[in-house]
C-alpha cells in the first residue's frame, strides 16, 4: 500500500477561512470538481449512476488494516470525503498528513466517556488548508473506529440542505 495514496481521503464541512499555502486536493480532484464517468465507474453504486446527489465509497489497507472512505457528491460536484479507521491507524495517518500539510496547526486531547461511564481520551489533530480544517481523530463516534473529515464551506452548505429537505418531509408526512 502506497502511504501517500491516504493524502486522497479528506472532507469537507465548516466555513473557516483558507490556510495560505497549504493547498488541498484529493489525488487529482478538488472540493468542487466535477464527478467524472470514469470516477462514477471505479467508486459509486451502479444503481445510482445518473444521480446528482450521490455517495461513493472506496477501501484502502495500511498495515493490514482497512480505511474506508466516502466521497459526497452533489450536483455532480465533490463536496465532501471523510474516512473511518481502525484507531491503530491514528499515528501513522498523523504522520502522513503532517507529510502533505506540514506540523498539524493544533493537536489536543479530550476526555470521554462511554455509555457505560469509562472514560478514554481522544486524540485530535487539526490542519489548515486552503479549503478549511481537516480534523483527523483518533476515536469517532465510538472507540472502535477513527474519523476524519475536512471542514468546508461546500460540505457544510450541502448538510444544511439534507436537513432543510429532512424537516421538510417531516412536515409534509405530518
Amino acid at each position: 500500500m502506497n502511504r501517500v495514496s491516504l493524502a486522497f481521503i479528506l472532507v469537507a464541512f465548516s466555513a473557516v477561512p483558507a490556510w495560505p499555502g497549504v493547498e488541498f486536493n484529493i489525488g487529482s480532484m478538488n472540493i468542487g470538481d466535477a464527478l467524472t464517468p470514469e470516477f462514477a465507474y471505479q467508486h459509486c453504486p451502479a444503481k445510482d449512476k445518473g444521480k446528482p446527489d450521490i455517495r461513493c465509497r472506496k477501501s484502502l489497507e495500511i498495515d493490514s488494516d482497512e480505511v474506508f472512505v466516502s466521497y459526497q457528491f452533489d450536483d455532480f460536484k465533490l463536496v465532501g470525503v471523510e474516512l473511518s479507521f481502525s484507531p491503530n491507524l491514528y499515528d501513522n495517518l498523523v504522520a502522513i498528513y503532517t507529510q502533505k500539510f506540514g506540523t498539524p496547526t493544533s493537536q489536543k486531547e479530550k476526555k470521554v466517556a462511554t455509555a457505560l461511564n469509562a472514560e478514554y481520551t481522544n486524540q485530535i489533530a487539526e490542519w489548515e488548508t486552503t479549503s478549511g480544517t481537516f480534523v483527523l481523530m483518533k476515536y469517532g463516534i465510538s472507540i472502535s473506529s477513527g474519523y476524519a473529515v475536512l471542514k468546508s464551506p461546500e460540505h457544510q452548505a450541502y448538510l444544511e440542505k439534507k436537513q432543510s429537505q429532512k424537516k421538510k418531509n417531516l412536515i409534509d408526512e405530518l
